[in-house]
């Protein structure tokens, strides 16, 4: 995924976390700096959401600065913010195998790589249901049909991470059994 691309992207995503009116005038009034934004990742007493934006914020101002948040504080942020559905209603954390697609958020977990796997195997036996959509958007009322739950998205990053291969099943009952069965093989 290009650098400049995610930087746009991003630019809507941190909006709606910031619940702002208007954008530009917060970027142009609020332009934070990097090392306000880094203090701000760090902090275990701010709530996920807030760390989140700070660390999107900061991978699309400072990269360098970026790189030096922990991979731990990486794997909280964004495992959290996954755990705790804080981009609900947006398909920022992919369309998985409806398009082999792990979202601008997916991507971020990826990128952290086999570090990221352990906090991902806690979570594949979790079946709440997450990023349900809210759109007129027909790929979206697909992707609530196929009713993605927490373990689907870390089986499917863990996945993208390790390269295994990992089929589509529709049936509930087919797609916990082989997310069973990679977990199982990720623990012995």
């Amino acid at each position: 995924m290009k650098k400049a691309l995610l930087a746009v992207d991003l630019n809507g995503l941190v909006f709606d976390l910031f619940e702002t009116p208007t954008r530009d005038a917060f970027v142009a009034a609020n332009r934070p700096h990097p090392r306000d934004l880094a203090a701000c990742a760090l902090q275990k007493s701010f709530q996920i959401r807030g760390r989140l934006a700070a660390m999107l914020l900061l991978y699309a101002l400072d990269d360098s600065v970026y790189a030096k948040i922990p991979i731990e504080t990486r794997i909280e942020v964004y495992i959290g913010a996954l755990e705790q559905d804080v981009l609900q209603g947006d398909d920022a954390w992919g369309r998985l195998w409806m398009s082999a697609d792990v979202g601008i958020m997916g991507y971020h977990i990826v990128q952290i790589g086999a570090a990221a796997v352990t906090s991902l195997v806690a979570l594949l036996e979790d079946e709440s249901l997450r990023n349900r959509f809210h759109s007129s958007d027909e790929s979206a009322a697909l992707l609530d049909i196929y009713g993605y739950r927490l373990k689907d998205f870390a089986a499917f990053y863990i996945a993208q991470i390790k390269g295994y291969d990992l089929p589509w099943q529709p049936n509930l009952a087919d797609r916990d059994a082989v997310i069973a069965q990679m977990g199982k093989a990720l623990i012995l």
